[in-house]
């Protein structure tokens, strides 16, 4: 799924982490098996969420990915509420 939020890309990653995201790298975040990627464009944040999917049969740093569901839809209306909450404090 991707969308664009209307919000900056610090009160993003605080009600991220708030979530209980964990940073991966710059721009990764992960919690559990969502794996959510940011991209900061002119006062408003590009957001990308997917589902890692392992499998028991490729090696160990590939995974393929679940970029539609209603688990997906889910997580990203939690992201969206939890920011709201940040803009308004």
């Amino acid at each position: 799924m991707r969308k664009t939020v209307g919000t900056n890309f610090q009160r993003l990653h605080n009600s991220l982490l708030a979530l209980g995201y964990k940073c991966a790298k710059e721009n990764h975040y992960r919690r559990g098996r969502f794996h959510v990627i940011v991209h900061p464009k002119d006062g408003r944040v590009e957001l990308h969420i997917h589902v890692d999917q392992y499998e028991p049969w490729t090696p160990a740093l590939r995974h393929h990915s679940r970029r539609i569901g209603e688990d997906i839809n889910q997580e990203y209306q939690r992201i969206k509420r939890k920011t709201e909450v940040h803009v308004g404090s």
